[in-house]
């Protein structure tokens, strides 16, 4: 199944847990939890996980330096 990254203890992984997981979107072992972005954006270059749940302008920063990566849904502020 996919696997979303999410860092640990934010409101990222709440939502995750909340909206997919109990939502039987994703299951509970595909939903990885991460201690910074950085680690998450390691994983989604070299294809642990598929969607990395991160602020907005983390993922702008990491698609401007890492080719291969794109920004998908909208942002949580919205």
């Amino acid at each position: 199944g996919l696997k979303v990254g999410a860092e640990r203890g934010t409101t990222y992984q709440i939502w995750a847990q909340d909206t997919l997981v109990d939502g039987g979107i994703v299951a509970q072992e595909d939903l990885l939890t991460y201690s910074t972005p950085s680690e998450i954006i390691r994983d989604l270059r070299n294809g642990t996980i598929d969607v990395g749940l991160m602020g907005g302008l983390t993922a702008e920063l990491a698609v401007k330096r890492n080719p291969g990566l794109q920004i998908v849904g909208e942002s949580f502020n919205q």
